[in-house]
Formats: C-alpha cells, structure tokens, sequence
C-alpha cells in the first residue's frame, strides 16, 4: 500500500470499542478503516466452540437490560441471549464457614448487614451527584480522588465482616487490588453503569452463541474495512493530516486499545508527558475466567444456582453458565487482582489443579468429575 490509500478516519483496534466507532462512522457515510494487530477481532470478547460442541465465552459475556446498545446489535443481528441461572440457594463460604442462603443479602450479622447497606447508600449519593463526562472536573473529583477503594472500605464501614465482603466483591468487579484503584474511578465505573443496582445485577443474560458473535457481526458488515494483523506502530502528525509508518493517510485517528498498549505505539510529535505517566503507572486488571463442563449441573440437584463468593481460595465467585436445552452443566470461576496474578503464575496442570480443588470446596467433592475445562488469562 502507498499513499493513494486516503481515509477520513483511521480506527487503530477492532475490539468492540472501535469496532462501534467503525460503525458510528459507516452510518455517517464517511471513509474509514479499521487497523487490528492480531488474527481477529472483539479483544477481550472471545467465544470458543468446544468438543462438546458447546460454545463458551472466554472473555466478556453477560449483559443487562442497560446495555441497551448490545441489545440492538443483538436484535439487529438476530442473536438469542439466554437468561443466567439463579433459581435456588448462593453459597457464601466467608472465614472458612460456608453458609448457604436463598437471600441476596450474604448471610453477616445484623450489624454487619446494616453497615453493607449503609455503605450502599452513600455510594448512591455520590453516584448521583457524579456527572457522567468529565467526572472529573466535577466539585466532588478531589476528595474522592485522595482515596483508594481500600482505605474507604477500611475508613467508612465499621464492621470488619462487612469490611472483609465488601472487598471480595469489589475485587470481583474492579479486577485490580483496592490499594490500587481510586474511589472516584469505582464510582465513575457505577455512574456509566446506570446505577449501582445495575452493577450488582449486571449478569441477567447472556448470548446462546457466544458474545463473539457481536464484533464478528459488525466486521462481516464491515467487510474489507476491517484489516487483521496489522499493527500500528508509529502515528505522526504533520501540515497534511496524520499517517502511520507512511502507509494511511487521514484526518482523524481513533486509538481504541487499552491505554497499556496505546502506550507502545510511537507518537510524532509525542503525547503529554502526563498522558505518558498516567499509561505507565495506570494498573493493568487481570483476570482468570474457567469454564468448567460438567456432565451434568449436579449442584442444581442440591437446590444451589451455581453462584458462590470465596474469601478464602483463589477462586472468588463462581457463577451458572450453562445452556439452555443442553444436559451437561457449566460453572464459570473467576479469580482477579492478587489472587489472579497467583493463579496465572502457577503451571498450567496446578492452575487447573487449584481451581477444581476451591470447585470441590465450594460445591461437593462432584466439583471434582468434570468433562473439560477452558480458560482464559485476560
């Protein structure tokens, strides 16, 4: 390619995010191309077929009722979603004592219950007060900036089990250790959520083909605009508009990677030098996501829905992935932050290992019989 190749837009990244920009940019009838450096697209979306003749998603895979725009892809596209699996009891195995309850509420004390609530309601004062663009600009950004999601869950709940349960779920939610994270991005998280309601019930359905389906979708309609192992390395603006290595030229680029890999790309003339300390030191999220396929959902049997909280393995929460019409079962495990940097360090048989063996803690040693599993360091 030489320089007759001229567009309006260049998307850099073809997960779901620039994909989307890609399309918003076709519906305005303008030029574009979307420039991904890996073999397919959706990023962090990614569904397999299994032997089993399954599919199951490794990465991204539930929505909600706000996600209003996946819902019109899906419908747009013709794609089923499935309702998740929450009839019957969710286990709570906190300090080392499982309980098993038909409650959304964990099973603590009065005590601990009513700090959670408390808690609850503060983070939906602020969250309204919070302005979705630019949060923050917002009068409320400074001091909510001076915390990290950990010292405020050790400062402003008074009980130490509720302390303990607030952390487990949001390490679920942050992926990133609390000591890493402020409180103004939690909540800004929540704000672009719809609410925190929206969070805590945010995997009501998810997609019978898998989420792949979406952004595989939206590239087959965006055909030939799309190109696959092209990296861009190099991003340089001069008097006729910008062009990587020489090879695109066009007005507009729209980054659309994560900051850690936008931050490996060569920019002429170079970014702020606090855009560049903020990609350097923003944490990355980790986390491991396990399909385990079972014969059969045993645990349904014993009145549980698949859901569990762990605070004591490497496993954090478990949840029902199995499909509708189908008779083998499928528990999804996650482990994220620490625990998942532990989990990813082991070998490829003690990673297994360990999370059969949290499964086997969790549920009953039936945990340990399983067909297949398949899993994903994201």
């Amino acid at each position: 390619m030489v320089g007759k190749d001229k567009v309006d837009v260049v998307v850099v990244g073809a997960g779901i995010a620039g994909l989307t920009a890609a399309w918003e940019i076709n519906r305005h009838n303008h030029n574009f191309v979307v420039l991904e450096a890996r073999d397919q697209v959706g990023g962090r979306i990614q569904s397999v077929t299994t032997e089993l003749g399954v599919t199951v998603d490794l990465g991204a895979q539930w929505i909600c009722s706000h996600h209003q725009r996946m819902h019109a892809y899906a419908k747009q596209f013709g794609l089923k979603t499935a309702p998740t699996y929450r009839s019957g009891r969710t286990i709570y195995h906190l300090n080392g004592k499982p309980k098993i309850t038909l409650k959304e509420i964990p099973p603590l004390s009065f005590k601990a219950v009513v700090d959670l609530i408390q808690a609850k309601n503060k983070i939906d004062q602020w969250v309204g007060r919070l302005p979705q663009e630019e949060p923050w600009n917002s009068a409320l950004a400074h001091n909510l900036d001076q915390f990290t999601i950990d010292r405020w869950t050790e400062e402003a709940l008074l009980t130490q089990s509720a302390r303990n349960f607030y952390r487990l779920w949001a390490e679920a939610m942050a992926c990133v250790d609390l000591d890493e994270i402020s409180l103004l991005d939690m909540l800004w998280c929540i704000k672009t959520a719809g609410s925190l309601e929206n969070v805590l019930h945010g995997e009501e359905e998810w997609f019978i083909d898998g989420a792949h389906s979406i952004p595989r979708r939206m590239a087959e309609r965006l055909g030939e605009k799309v190109k696959l192992n092209t990296p861009v390395k190099r991003i340089v603006v001069n008097t006729d508009g910008a062009d990587n290595t020489g090879v695109w030229k066009t007005k507009h680029v729209i980054v659309a990677v994560p900051l850690i890999l936008a931050d490996r790309i060569g920019y002429d003339p170079p970014l702020l030098a606090s855009r560049a300390q903020l990609t350097q030191r923003l944490p990355q999220s980790i986390v491991i996501k396990f399909n385990v396929i079972y014969e059969k959902p045993f645990w349904r049997a014993e009145g549980l829905n698949g859901i569990s909280y762990y605070d004591q393995g490497l496993i954090r929460y478990t949840i029902d992935s199995t499909p509708p019409d189908t008779k083998i079962g499928i528990l999804t495990a996650f482990s994220g932050g620490k625990f998942g940097r532990k989990l990813s360090a082991m070998d490829l048989v003690a990673r297994r290992n360990k999370v059969i063996n949290d499964l086997v803690e969790l549920f009953s040693p039936q945990a340990r019989t399983h067909l297949a599993i398949y899993g994903k360091i994201g």
